[in-house]
């Protein structure tokens, strides 16, 4: 790889970063409020990005609440509506080159692992990452920090600002300060300028194409 390139390491969130998949998750989302006789909220975006078991928590139900609406979720969303998603426009172009120009990249997702491979497979973007690292679906991993230093061992990676964590959620962005690595939010997904300054991004990115000069440094 060149020298010229700032981050030799990217590590990407999956919703709101790769892909937009509202639709799946929202409709998902609203069958497990359904399951436990709560009305979906009105707004569902703050809901997309966390740990589900949070989300359902954070509207005051109780654990055996917050247990019946995740399994409701997942049985839906792995049904097929985890497929109802578009990858947005330049990250595939971003993706090819970064690998062109030898960058590692890796997805570290709060979602179970086994629905962030299906989502990549169908999007054909599965040999972009060499890992694909999510939450366990018994909820021993769900965090983001607990992510991202899996997808660290896994790639054999040291934590260090030459790695970058790109995501569009607060979680991602403190879970790249407290590894000391680079955190990039995007303004193409869920979250918002004020969710996001407050963790010290290096930068907010408004297109994919401004990630590509960040990686690998603007005489590229």
């Amino acid at each position: 790889m060149s020298p010229v390139a700032i981050h030799g390491t990217v590590l990407f969130d999956l919703d709101g970063t790769i892909v937009d998949n509202t639709p799946g998750i929202f409709h998902s989302l609203a069958v497990g409020f359904a399951a436990v006789g709560r009305e979906a909220p009105e707004d569902l975006r703050p809901f997309v990005g966390p740990p589900l078991q949070e989300v359902f928590a954070s509207v005051g139900l109780d654990e055996a609440q917050v247990a019946a609406a995740v399994a409701a979720f997942r049985a839906e969303y792995s049904a097929g509506a985890m497929l109802d998603f578009v990858v947005y426009d330049g990250v595939a172009e971003a993706l090819r080159c970064l690998a062109a120009a030898g960058v590692v990249c890796a997805v570290a997702t709060s979602k179970p692992e086994p629905f962030a491979e299906a989502i990549l497979g169908r999007a054909d973007l599965l040999d972009a990452f060499v890992a694909v690292v999510g939450a366990t679906l018994d909820g021993t991993r769900r965090h983001k920090l607990d992510v991202v230093t899996e997808t660290l061992r896994r790639t054999g990676v040291a934590a260090g600002p030459d790695v970058a964590m790109v995501g569009d959620r607060s979680h991602d962005l403190d879970a790249a300060r407290t590894c000391g690595l680079s955190g990039y939010g995007v303004r193409w997904g869920f979250g918002t300028d004020d969710e996001l300054v407050p963790f010290d991004p290096v930068a907010l990115l408004d297109h994919p194409t401004e990630l590509v000069a960040a990686v690998l440094g603007p005489s590229r």
